[in-house]
């Protein structure tokens, strides 16, 4: 009896020994699985930056495809043509515009553009010698810099924005990138979005599939708004300084349309020019020019701005702005330009996964 007794003690504690083991090995590979995950996350978080500039193109590409997309949708759902044929007709449709637009007005434009160019230069020359008639402008004038030493060295603020494409494969090569993922994408959207679905968990993946179809919903109405209001400004910007007697007037309203992509900092950049001109005839209609790109950029926060946030989401100017420098810091160029449609995106998320998901606010409004 004791001798069992015995017996059935040992393996009772050999098998509490292997269950010690058994739980050390299965905390161990629990620990080795951590320290992997966070060694790949790592891994996958340095590319990301190291490649930031090709992702930035791929999300160019991912909004192309998304304002194609949307636009042969709703082709589809008003003419119930199939889905494929109705993206033919919108680019072919896109392509056409272009074409009309390039064979009317381009050549004005560009010939514009290139005598604007030369123009800056004199207009900066004159300005410098009628400040230099009044004493207490020399010293602020010798040290500001020359046009030449703008536009060469690191102050070439424009170059920055507006060339932020060669950061990457150069210009042509960036656009072909653009133009190849966008039309890809566009074309069967659905298997990409179902590859992304595919990486969450089972049970979320109904919720992950309604989380980027809203942040896709969201950036097609953003697009939308902002080529209605760049094509606005434009035309106001062009027509008002035609007549108040701006030479390059066109130029000029075309430099205000595109540049009015970048909320806050594109504006301020295209009245630059404007009001240098303006300078060289007068300091009054300098100030008549500065006055219509303050009322044109007001009627477009106050007006086509709210238009655009009933179908998208509410975007405060302070948030907007500190994406812009942070984008702006961080990535250049590419990142100040696309840093708005990041920002709407990441706004999408929040309300999505943090504050729905995790804080239980369901009454919070995602458009």
């Amino acid at each position: 009896m004791n001798r069992k007794t015995s017996e059935q003690e040992y393996r009772n504690e050999d098998r509490g020994e292997g269950n010690i083991h058994s739980g050390y090995y299965t905390f161990a590979q629990r620990v080795l699985l951590a320290a992997g995950i966070a060694a790949l996350i790592a891994v996958l978080m340095i590319i990301s930056w190291k490649a930031i500039n090709v992702l930035l193109l791929i999300f160019a590409g991912t909004l192309m495809a998304i304002f194609l997309r949307g636009l042969s949708n709703l082709l589809s759902k008003y003419t119930h043509l199939p889905a494929i044929l109705s993206l033919v007709i919108v680019i072919l449709g896109i392509m056409g515009i272009f074409a009309l637009i390039g064979g009317l007005i381009a050549p004005s434009i560009a010939d514009q553009i290139d005598k604007l160019m030369k123009t800056i230069p004199d207009s900066i020359s004159q300005i410098r010698n009628q400040l230099k008639q009044y004493p207490w402008m020399n010293k602020i004038i010798e040290k500001a810099p020359g046009f030449n030493q703008i536009v060469s060295g690191k102050m070439n603020v424009v170059s920055r924005v507006t060339g932020f494409f060669s950061t990457t494969f150069g210009f042509f090569a960036d656009v072909i990138i653009i133009l190849i993922v966008g039309l890809f994408l566009s074309i069967n959207p659905s298997s990409y979005i179902k590859g992304l679905v595919k990486l969450v968990p089972i049970r979320k993946r109904e919720h992950a599939h309604e989380v980027l179809t809203n942040i896709e919903s969201t950036l097609f109405w953003w697009l939308i708004g902002k080529i209605m209001s760049m094509t606005i400004i434009g035309i106001l910007i062009g027509t008002g300084l035609s007549l108040l007697g701006i030479p390059l007037s066109l130029a000029l309203g075309f430099i205000a349309g595109l540049l009015s992509f970048i909320p806050n900092i594109g504006p301020i950049l295209s009245a630059i020019p404007a009001v240098l001109l303006a300078l060289t005839q007068s300091p009054m209609k300098a100030l008549y020019v500065v006055l219509l790109f303050v009322g044109i950029q007001a009627m477009e926060s106050y007006l086509i701005t709210p238009y655009i946030e009933k179908h998208t989401v509410s975007m405060p100017l302070a948030l907007v702005i500190v994406g812009q420098v942070l984008m702006g810091t961080l990535l250049g160029g590419l990142g100040l330009v696309f840093a708005t449609p990041l920002v709407a995106a990441l706004i999408v998320l929040v309300k999505m996964l943090y504050v729905r998901d995790i804080l239980g606010d369901t009454q919070v409004k995602v458009k």
